[in-house]
């Protein structure tokens, strides 16, 4: 009885350290196909500037997906920099012809924090000109909360909260931000939290909930 035990523990052991290494290779995997696909060279968007609508905002929207990719944190400060300022060139490009774009606007947030500039101004225009696309206020929200100077934006994210405490995904996503957030970014959207109306609080308290 103790070998089949002992057999049925070690098998466990070997399954759960070749689940973990599968894992782990598929996340090294990942992060490999996701640089690769998300791979952007500044130069060639500085010697290409767009023209048209269509380009304009595929070319935005390669900025915004490489700057927001999770594995963006892992490329060296030199390459995000060289990427920040080059997609913060194409965003002024851009709002020089069109300022009331809001994708220009949270591509140059982006860009200026991966500069380690604060994006203050530019995540306030974009909020100012977004509408009411909810994954723009996702990104600005996740953008405030990586900065230090959350307490200037704090009517910002007042809203970005309310907004996206609306809807199934924007509940979602407030729940994995409140989960990843340090003490202090707790409590400050709990108390956000606590100015929503009584069902969007128990839903959103479901769903974190739901998450651990």
């Amino acid at each position: 009885m103790r070998w089949v035990i002992g057999f049925i523990v070690l098998a466990g052991l070997t399954f759960a350290a070749g689940a973990l290494a599968r894992d782990e290779w598929r996340a090294q995997r990942q992060a490999a196909i996701s640089n690769t696909a998300l791979r952007l060279d500044p130069a060639q968007i500085l010697g290409h500037l767009p023209r048209t609508v269509e380009s304009r905002y595929r070319l935005l929207s390669r900025c915004d997906a490489v700057m927001s990719d999770r594995f963006q944190p892992l490329q060296p400060p030199q390459t995000r920099a060289a990427v920040g300022a080059a997609c913060q060139s194409l965003a002024e490009y851009i709002l020089l012809d069109a300022p009331s774009l809001s994708l220009a606007h949270l591509v140059r947030a982006q860009a200026l924090a991966e500069q380690g500039q604060d994006p203050h101004n530019s995540l306030m225009a974009a909020h100012e000109t977004g509408g009411a696309l909810l994954w723009m206020a996702a990104r600005r929200l996740r953008l405030a909360f990586d900065g230090a100077g959350r307490a200037a934006l704090s009517e910002m994210i007042g809203a970005d909260i309310a907004q996206l405490a609306k809807a199934d995904l924007g509940r979602d996503f407030l729940a994995a931000l409140y989960l990843q957030a340090d003490a202090g970014k707790r409590a400050e959207m709990s108390a956000v939290f606590a100015t929503l109306a009584p069902d969007l609080q128990a839903q959103i308290v479901a769903q974190i909930r739901r998450r651990l």
